[in-house]
C-alpha cells in the first residue's frame, strides 16, 4: 500500500492553480492520499486512520538536481482529480503526465525519491 501512496504522491496535487516546486512534495502527498481514499477506500482505511496520517507518513522526494515544470505539475494534478474509473482506464496517461513534472536526466540517483512507488 505504501507503494500506491508513493506513486500517487508523485502524481497528484491540487488542480486549483499552480503549485510551486517548494510546495510540490506536500501538495502531491495530500492529493495522493485523498485520491487513494476516494479510489481505494479499503486499502486506505487498512493502512491509515486519516488523510493527515497518510500525508505525514509519505516521504518527500529529493529533487535538488532536477528541473521542475510547473505546467506539467498542473497537468499531472488535474489527471489525479479525474474520477477513479477514468484514472484506471487512462493510467498510462496519468503516469506520463506525472513523470514530466521533474526532469532529472543529469541527476545522480538517490536511495528513495519519496512518495508513492507505483512509478518505480
Amino acid at each position: 500500500m505504501a507503494r500506491i501512496i508513493a506513486w500517487l504522491t508523485l502524481v497528484i496535487s491540487s488542480s486549483c492553480g499552480k503549485v510551486s516546486a517548494e510546495e510540490w512534495n506536500r501538495e502531491v502527498a495530500k492529493v495522493s492520499c485523498q485520491t487513494l481514499k476516494r479510489c481505494d477506500p479499503i486499502s486506505f482505511h487498512r493502512d491509515y486512520t486519516s488523510v493527515d496520517l497518510c500525508v505525514n507518513t509519505t516521504e518527500p522526494g529529493d529533487y535538488r538536481s532536477c528541473t521542475y515544470d510547473e505546467d506539467a505539475a498542473s497537468r499531472c494534478l488535474d489527471a489525479m482529480e479525474w474520477n477513479c474509473a477514468k484514472i484506471g482506464r487512462r493510467y498510462d496517461e496519468v503516469v506520463e503526465r506525472c513523470n514530466a513534472v521533474w526532469s532529472c536526466e543529469n541527476a545522480l540517483p538517490t536511495a528513495d525519491t519519496g512518495g508513492p512507488t507505483l512509478l518505480r
